[in-house]
């Protein structure tokens, strides 16, 4: 068992995303888990609370390996960007390119350009409010040119832009 809950805890930490509220859910099942797992240690463990934790794990371990699989599926919609998926989640909320084009086109589009520039100038990234405006321009000039990016709400762009600044912050402040 104390295998499979390494393998678990793992599983979660290798995809950290506390803005992701699927990944919240699978972090916060693993500490009920282990929570219940130490307070059946202190109370004296028994075959049936053995057998019991040893399923919420399994079924943890494989929710995290589906959640896994999801995310790599979508970071592949993105030629492999991972920092372009976990924005398309944090927007959408959902792992399925599909379900909303709009927001999956903007984003493939206009974080290449901006991957460009940002190679270009790293300096950028130093400056909030330029980085921001940038952002938002590329994805502008994305809206423009795709028509199905053109459906997108003012709310929802809002939120892209946010989800992008933030990913470029976290991916190169850390």
């Amino acid at each position: 068992m104390e295998d499979l809950k390494r393998r678990v805890a793992s599983g979660i930490k290798k995809q950290r995303d506390e803005k992701d509220p699927e990944w919240v859910t699978l972090y916060e099942e693993f500490q009920r888990i282990m929570k219940k797992h130490l307070i059946h240690g202190q109370e004296g463990f028994t075959m049936e609370n053995i057998k019991e934790t040893q399923k919420d794990y399994e079924e943890l371990f494989k929710s995290v390996e589906d959640y896994h699989t999801r995310m790599r599926r979508l970071a592949m919609n993105f030629n492999g960007d991972e920092m372009a998926a976990r924005s398309y989640k944090h927007v959408t909320n959902s792992t399925m390119v599909s379900e909303f084009p709009a927001v999956y086109h903007i984003i493939k589009g206009s974080k290449v350009r901006l991957d460009h520039k940002i190679g270009q100038n790293q300096g950028v990234l130093d400056n909030d409010d330029f980085l921001k405006k940038m952002i938002r321009e590329e994805a502008r000039i994305e809206m423009k040119t795709n028509q199905t990016a053109s459906s997108l709400t003012r709310e929802d762009f809002n939120r892209l832009v946010e989800s992008l600044f933030e990913e470029y912050e976290q991916e190169y402040q850390h």
